[in-house]
């Protein structure tokens, strides 16, 4: 019972996370300048071997003069499997009253990545409620 409960309350975490880059995506967007930035370098994060493929992220930081005519460097917080050329010119959202607040404009980042870290969270909520209600027992019977 001790580890359901655990799990219960990690998936819980999980859900509040999801909810909470979501409404900070909505207020992003609402208050939000969209704009044309420019790709001035890439960082290499990470490297993962699965089945003798490696894989490889790195994060874009890019470039945009804000509306105060502020030059903002920043790197995207979603990182991708290539690295993006320089010179490279993307559309993001920036926050007016702090253009240091940048997301990717793109449908998967604003709006996907929130309601999956979401939905994670209620499957595994969903899970232990059903195991501890001896649900799935009866399933697999």
């Amino acid at each position: 019972m001790k580890t359901e409960v655990i799990i219960i309350l990690i998936s819980s975490i999980i859900m509040a996370i999801g909810i909470f880059v979501y409404l900070k995506n909505q207020k992003l967007l609402k208050k939000g300048k969209r704009i044309l930035a420019e790709v001035v370098s890439n960082r290499f994060d990470s490297s993962e071997v699965t089945n003798g493929r490696t894989i490889k992220i790195f994060y874009p930081s890019v470039m945009f003069i804000a509306e105060n005519g502020e030059e903002i460097t920043e790197e995207l917080d979603i990182g991708v499997n290539y690295e993006k050329p320089i010179g490279e010119k993307i559309k993001i959202i920036y926050d007016p009253e702090n253009p240091h607040t940048i997301k990717q404009d793109n449908y998967f980042s604003i709006h996907i990545v929130p309601w999956l870290v979401f939905s994670m969270g209620v499957l595994g909520n969903v899970w232990m409620i059903f195991e501890i209600n001896g649900v799935l027992n009866i399933l697999i019977e």
